[in-house]
């Protein structure tokens, strides 16, 4: 690579760094925006709970302090049935392969059961959508499909639906 190849690719690389930092307010209102949508869907999916009293319900705030995004505020989803209680709550908008994960855990957390959103899409022109993935607690295992490999603990990443949620939901206020 030449002396002005590198100076191109640090002066495009810098161009970058720019429009990054002036399109990071609009990303993190995308981000908020999108997990607010979850949090609408999810509280469809157990209105019938909400409805009957079984389920309460809460929002609060919380800082996420992002490596790539700096400060900033998002709400966390509190779900109460009785004694116990689940969070859902946001971890990172960028991760490897992915466009946002988001924990659910009981409060205080079952140690080894570990269930996450995961917000994907297939290409740059596609809608996001959220996946769950669910890793079961240590000393368990699942085979792995398609190889001759010993059984491990690869969480997959499924679609997230009512069912797939109520079953999350259920496993975590057991």
């Amino acid at each position: 690579m030449s002396l002005k190849d590198t100076l191109a690719g640090l002066k495009k690389a810098e161009e970058d760094r720019i429009q990054f930092e002036k399109d990071t307010p609009e990303i993190i209102r995308e981000w908020v925006s999108s997990i607010a949508g979850l949090y609408a869907e999810i509280s469809g999916w157990i209105s019938e709970y909400i409805e009957n009293e079984t389920i309460k319900i809460s929002r609060s705030k919380i800082t996420i302090n992002d490596e790539r995004l700096g400060p900033y505020e998002v709400s966390t989803l509190e779900i109460s049935a009785g004694a116990k209680q689940v969070i859902l709550e946001p971890k990172a908008r960028y991760l490897i392969g992915a466009g946002g994960l988001i924990d659910l855990k009981s409060i205080p957390n079952k140690p080894g059961l570990k269930v996450s959103f995961i917000r994907t899409r297939p290409s740059d022109s596609a809608p996001w959508s959220w996946g769950i993935q669910r890793l079961p607690p240590q000393g368990t295992s699942r085979p792995i499909t398609g190889g001759a490999r010993p059984q491990q603990n690869i969480p997959r990443l499924e679609p997230l639906n009512k069912a797939s949620f109520e079953d999350a939901l259920n496993a975590l206020l057991k």
